[in-house]
Order: C-alpha cells, then sequence, then structure tokens
C-alpha cells in the first residue's frame, strides 16, 4: 500500500489516483502474500485507547475512499495507508443517539430502548466506561453526548444528571447535550457540570479538552481511554473559514476538513508524549451522510435507513506497537463490538443482553487470527419512532419499520411487512440485485436467524421500561 507522505492541509494525496486491490486479510504493499498476523506484534499491556467518532460522515467522505473525492482528508488517508482499514465497518444505527448507546452499552440499542436519535439510555448494566475504571483507567468523554434525551441545545448537562457522562463512569467530561458548533451563541458544553464555551473551530477546540485529559493521565502514570465524539460534519455546517476555503467553498467538506485536522492535532501530540505506539486510535463515524447531503459513495441510502449507506461508514485502528505493516480489513465489524474488544483487551467481563451478545471481540480480527465473522450482525430501526414516547418500543406493522442482517457476503434486508430481499455485498455493495429469488435457502436461513433475535430483543423492550423521564 502506498503510504502518504507527511504534507500541510492543504495538498491532496497523490497516491489516491491509484485504487488499492482490497484482498481479505492479505497486507498490500512490501508485504503483499504475508498474513496480517504475521505484520503484527504481540498486543501490548496496557495501552492508551480512544474513540474518535465524528457525526454524520459518510463513507463517501474520506478521500480514501474515492478518487475523485472533494473531501480533503490527508491525515485519515494518511492513518488509512499505515494503520488497518475497515472497509466493511458498520454503524449499529443509521442514527446518532442509538450507535452511541451500542458503543457504552455493548448490547444493540433496542435492548435498552434508544430506538432513535435523541432518546435517553434508559437501562442498563456496567456501561464500557465504568468497565474500564474498574481495570485501571482513567476515561474520559469530548464532545457530543446525546444520551439524555433532550432536544434543548442550550441545555449544560448537570454534574450529578443520573444520565450524565461522569453517572455514566466518565472521570473527566467536557460534554455537550446533542450537536453544537462554536460559532454560534454559547455555551453548549458542560465541564462536569459547569458551563463552558469553546472557540474556534468545533472539532479542534473540543481535541484540545482530549489532549490535556490524556497529558494530565499520563503525567500521573494512568493509562487512558478518551471518547473524542464530534459535531462535525453535522449541521448547521459552519466550518471554520480556513477549512471552507480548502475545501473551496464547501461548507460540509469544510466541517470535514476541521475533523481531519484535529486527528492531525492529536497524532501529533501523542508523539510528543512519547506514547503513540501503545496507543490504540480508533477512528469512525456514528452513522452515514444524510441522502443528498454528504457522501456515501457507491453505498445505496444513508442517515435513517438500513441500506448500506445509513450503515456503512469509515473507520480505521492505527496502533503502531501491534499494526506494524498496513492492511485492509473486509470482515463485518459493528460498534457494538466495541464493548466486548475492550474486555477482552483487558480482562473486563462482557455484560449480556437477552441471554447472549450482540458484540464480539474483534482482537482476533485485529490479530490476523480471524478471517470471518463467527457471528451476523443484526439491525432495526424505524424512521418514524422519533419523538414517539419512550415506552412505547416498537411499532412493527409501519412501513418505516426496518430489519436487516448482515454476515460475512451476504445481507438481507425487509421493511413493513414486505418481502426480504437478498444481496450479496460483497459483490455488489450498492445493493442493486436482490438476489433472495436466486438463493432462497440462504434468505430462508438468514430470516430465521433474524426473527430469533428479535425474539430476544423484544423481551427487553417490554420488560426495561423507563428509569429516568427527561424532557424532549
Amino acid at each position: 500500500m502506498k503510504k502518504c507522505k507527511d504534507r500541510p492541509l492543504s495538498q491532496k494525496d497523490p497516491a489516491l489516483k491509484t485504487r488499492i486491490k482490497i484482498i481479505p486479510w492479505v497486507v498490500a504493499g512490501s508485504m503483499a502474500g504475508t498474513t496480517l498476523a504475521s505484520a503484527l506484534q504481540p498486543v501490548s499491556a496496557r495501552p492508551n485507547i480512544i474513540f474518535c467518532m465524528s457525526d454524520d460522515q459518510g463513507y463517501g467522505q474520506v478521500a480514501y475512499n474515492r478518487i475523485d473525492s472533494k473531501y480533503l482528508t490527508p491525515v485519515l488517508d494518511d492513518m488509512a495507508s499505515k494503520g488497518l482499514r475497515l472497509d466493511r465497518y458498520y454503524a449499529a444505527s443509521p442514527v446518532c443517539s442509538p450507535t452511541r448507546a451500542s458503543i457504552i452499552t455493548g448490547g444493540h440499542p433496542y435492548r435498552v430502548k434508544v430506538c432513535h436519535a435523541s432518546f435517553p439510555l434508559q437501562f442498563c448494566r456496567t456501561t464500557l466506561p465504568q468497565m474500564m475504571q474498574q481495570n485501571g483507567y482513567r476515561v474520559g468523554h469530548f464532545g457530543k453526548w446525546h444520551l439524555m434525551g433532550r432536544e434543548r441545545l442550550d441545555y449544560i448537562i448537570p454534574a450529578g444528571h443520573p444520565l450524565s457522562p461522569g453517572s455514566m463512569g466518565f472521570d473527566t467530561w467536557v460534554s455537550a447535550v446533542n450537536f453544537f458548533d462554536c460559532s454560534e451563541p454559547g455555551p453548549f458544553l458542560s465541564k462536569m457540570g459547569t458551563p463552558v464555551e469553546l472557540k474556534g473551530d468545533t472539532s479542534d477546540a473540543v481535541m484540545a479538552e482530549a489532549i490535556q485529559f490524556m497529558k494530565t493521565s499520563t503525567e500521573e502514570g494512568h493509562p487512558f481511554i478518551a471518547f473524542v465524539w464530534f459535531a462535525s460534519p453535522h449541521d448547521p455546517y459552519k466550518p471554520l473559514p480556513e477549512y471552507q476555503r480548502l475545501a473551496n467553498g464547501n461548507k460540509i467538506a469544510g466541517e470535514v476538513c476541521g475533523v481531519d485536522h484535529s486527528m492531525g492535532t492529536l497524532r501529533n501530540a501523542l508523539k510528543a508524549m512519547g506514547v503513540s505506539d501503545n496507543t490504540l486510535l480508533w477512528f469512525m463515524s456514528d452513522n452515514g451522510a444524510p441522502p443528498n447531503r454528504g457522501d456515501n459513495g457507491f453505498l445505496d441510502g444513508g442517515k435513517n435507513g438500513l441500506k448500506e449507506g445509513g450503515l456503512r461508514v469509515p473507520s480505521i485502528i492505527e496502533w503502531p506497537s501491534v499494526i506494524k505493516e498496513p492492511g485492509v480489513c473486509t470482515v463485518p465489524i459493528v460498534s457494538t463490538d466495541l464493548y466486548a474488544t475492550l474486555a477482552d483487551l483487558v480482562g473486563g467481563k462482557m455484560p449480556e443482553w437477552g441471554g447472549t451478545h450482540d458484540g464480539m471481540s474483534v482482537l482476533p480480527i485485529i490479530k490476523g487470527e480471524l478471517t470471518s465473522r463467527p457471528q451476523p450482525i443484526a439491525f432495526w430501526h424505524d424512521k418514524e419512532s422519533f419523538g414517539k414516547n419512550y415506552n412505547d418500543g416498537v411499532d412493527e406493522t409501519r412501513e418505516t419499520n426496518e430489519r436487516a442482517l448482515v454476515d460475512n457476503r451476504y445481507k438481507i434486508y425487509c421493511k413493513g411487512a414486505g418481502a426480504y430481499e437478498l444481496y450479496d455485498v460483497v459483490d455488489d455493495p450498492g445493493e442493486k440485485n436482490n438476489i433472495a429469488g436466486a438463493f432462497p435457502e440462504i434468505t430462508e436461513k438468514m430470516v430465521q436467524k433474524l426473527e430469533a433475535w428479535q425474539a430476544s430483543v423484544r423481551i427487553g423492550l417490554d420488560a426495561n421500561k423507563l428509569l429516568i423521564r427527561t424532557e424532549k
């Protein structure tokens, strides 16, 4: 794989003119023909961990995924050229709050009744931050929270609120109740209960707070895990003028430019602190881009729907002490896997949901020991559940109710009472050809798996009543 050179933010990566042939679990470039496992080192003890998640960034909104991209992402391109590029990474939901709930709980968002954006996290066992605390980590959250069921953007999260980041296990947090923009009159962010007004580019400002947390943790001798949840490129699309100029006047691309720049600031800070080699840095988006805004590449659909464009998003893992050579992963991975992966990494315990686990540890995939996913990924989403009573659960009779199941090659998809569709998302990632009629046995087996999973989720929807009612 060609590597990007260090360069100013305004320069395009010439390596993007050549498409990389994607071969599952073969390292490209000088390591071609070598299994990924041979290019990896043993997992280091107590690595630092950073989850950086953008907001509404579609699959096509990184330059490394499109030759003709209008998005300027030299830092993310460089990460993709040096780390592990996850080409089939899925958000657990096509909207923001549910995906965030999947990371915090390790379960599908419907199990905790976070059925749509702005639903509160209503029911949870040990959260991921709490599990990491129990295993000796300093835990910080920075940016968009969106798990309290509130729509008022100017609401300052109180320190003692039962759904605040602090109550969920974060030692340090500088968090906004929903999306925000530092160019708007604020404040929007709460620094552990105290209003704080950040200036400049929204992504850069949030990253500065996160880096300070990392420096303090490192100086005090503690491993850290930081959740940096950007508010970009979500509307209202007000990038820093400098970034908009670099993006040729495109506001959405300007916001992506800000995210990319902040990732470069982070990588430089980790090197300056001397911790970059033993830091697992994972970049992802919370869902696909809205249709007709942003760019989901060759994928069908977008935000608020279960076609690939709503779920399959850019994702990269950089971990220099472990991932020694660049690679491209085509095994399906989902945001729900993050909890199980860290539990595996630090020796923590993964909570069960409905007698099963929705996520799995992807450490064996990262280490090249597992070349296919042993269990499929299930999805469930109702576009019209937004704004409904939080105890109503899911109305499965609506045409807007969508379900899907993804395995290593195939995906079934259905909405309302319609027939199930089957797609080969390896050869047909754009979901153009429904092959259910040609492969009825595959379709039926996947339908049975999906319906069994849905039955286990319904138990939680019925039993997990609202613990905290918050205003909309």
